[in-house]
């Protein structure tokens, strides 16, 4: 089998969409499937002769959105040309525009793929046909958990994600002025990435906070960041919208171990919440940290239940997943006697 997986962005490209590419590529070639990127720098209209002939070469995987397609409409041509498996990273939250961007990507798609049934319920509302050719395949963890080579630093507190708005880091920022304000031994390390075009935004956040307990590690190797997984204690992630299946800065904290505390919203499952701590304010989040600090008991509750949630996620079974889902597409093109490929 041979898989042609399209993206507008990929490492070193920051972005969490590339980066999921990036980790389904890897567990694909594991499991012996013949796997081309196709993340062209030009996703114009003029560049479409190349791109549909690169994207005829397998059974073409086209995930949107991506940083890297900007406003360009190449991946719309490019899946009313080749019949395709789109994934569709996000739906409901993102501008209207972006929504109504995604239509065409639908219409003659062979499956999409939604990372979580929320996601899912969202865009079949307005697409009422995806009904019968939708499935949910979840997200993996971007980052490979790293044996512990030391006790954890019970002192720091962690955030992991992308510098950029929307996020929730004026609330860790604020967390850091309660602890100085405190008198709290404790301190924020934020570990993430900054989107160029986001520079400016991630540089005020600094500049704000050069006088409190935070540290900006920023731009690692995933090597780096997952051994300061291991050896962090706990981590904040204050997403506005809540906690939901489709962080994978969430899942990977969880795969190491870590107790997390975050907020919860309408697409956070029963399942996820009752895996991450809840609190709404920093004020909580600090109460609850110092719970922790304090209950070792405690601590080993909540790492073993984010250690057991994220084992349903392994990229292992994230790839066995598309695989059928290749193989029903291929299956169903040759009962028709036409390929959805060409």
């Amino acid at each position: 089998m041979r898989v042609v997986l399209a993206t507008g962005s990929y490492p070193p490209d920051v972005c969490g969409v590339g980066d999921y590419v990036y980790c389904l590529r890897k567990a694909l070639v594991s499991k012996g499937v013949d796997v081309e990127v196709l993340a062209a720098g030009d996703w114009s209209v003029s560049a479409m002769p190349g791109l549909t002939k690169r994207g005829r070469r397998g059974v073409l995987h086209i995930h949107y959105p991506s940083v890297g397609y900007g406003r360009k409409l190449g991946p719309q041509f490019l899946s009313l040309l080749v019949r395709s498996v789109v994934t569709l990273h996000e739906f409901s939250r993102v501008h209207w525009l972006r929504r109504m961007a995604s239509v065409p990507l639908c219409l003659r798609a062979s499956s999409v793929v939604f990372t979580s049934e929320n996601e899912r319920k969202a865009a079949t509302r307005q697409m009422p046909w995806l009904g019968s050719r939708s499935e949910v395949i979840p997200i993996g963890s971007s980052i490979s958990p790293t044996p512990r080579i030391c006790e954890r630093i019970l002192e720091e507190i962690i955030y992991f994600g992308l510098v950029v708005p929307k996020k929730g880091l004026e609330d860790v920022v604020r967390l850091a002025a309660l602890i100085r304000r405190n008198h709290l031994p404790f301190r924020i390390r934020v570990i993430g990435n900054v989107v160029p075009d986001l520079k400016s935004f991630a540089d005020e956040l600094i500049s704000n906070s050069h006088d409190l307990p935070i540290e900006w590690t920023l731009n690692r190797s995933e090597r780096e960041v997952s051994e300061l997984f291991s050896r962090a204690f706990v981590a904040y992630l204050p997403f506005p919208d809540g906690a939901a299946e489709r962080r994978s800065s969430l899942k990977a904290l969880l795969a190491a171990g870590v107790p997390c505390i975050s907020t919860m919203g309408a697409d956070t499952s029963p399942e996820l919440a009752a895996t991450v701590l809840s609190s709404k304010t920093p004020e909580d989040v600090l109460a609850t940290v110092q719970q922790l600090a304090h209950d070792r008991a405690m601590w080993d509750e909540w790492s073993a239940k984010g250690l057991g949630f994220a084992e349903l996620f392994g990229w292992a079974t994230i790839a066995d997943r598309h695989i059928e889902l290749y193989h029903r597409v291929e299956t169903k093109a040759r009962t028709f006697n036409s390929s959805p490929f060409s």
